[in-house]
């Protein structure tokens, strides 16, 4: 495997994103949920997080790289919690970073080791108004020089 940029690796990253079915907005540049009018939702943004390098010695420095998706959802309907959209956005958010079933491990089309889900995923379920968000932290591991 030859080294990866990090641009590469994470537009791959977000090309999974993209993949999550009837998102209205996708992209990796932030928007405040409650800035966002109702029409926009459900959306899907990723963040770009630390880059961590553990040197190894005889072996390539081990890199483990960060990212976050957040995922808003949105019901005008009182009698439906917000996050129930919520639960299906973040099945389809598991699902796009699921490997192939070839594979063990989803590798990003070859450009990491392994990239996954690693972490709590956090629900802000919005039970007092019409969104709920939730935040999916992902790792993504890869030899570096």
């Amino acid at each position: 495997m030859s080294r990866s940029t990090l641009e590469a690796v994470y537009a791959a990253l977000f090309a999974r994103l993209q993949t999550v079915s009837g998102l209205k907005v996708c992209s990796r540049r932030l928007q405040n949920c409650q800035d966002m009018q109702p029409e926009d939702l459900p959306a899907a943004f990723q963040l770009q997080g630390d880059q961590g390098m553990q040197f190894r010695g005889s072996t390539p420095t081990l890199n483990t790289w960060k990212a976050d998706w957040l995922l808003y959802a949105h019901t005008s309907d009182l009698s439906v919690a917000p996050s129930t959209v919520l639960n299906g956005m973040v099945d389809a958010a598991k699902a796009a970073l699921a490997p192939s079933p070839a594979f063990d491990k989803q590798s990003l089309g070859g450009l990491v080791e392994y990239c996954a889900i690693d972490g709590n995923i956090q629900i802000f379920e919005g039970v007092l108004g019409d969104r709920a968000i939730a935040i999916v932290p992902i790792s993504i591991v890869l030899a570096g020089f």
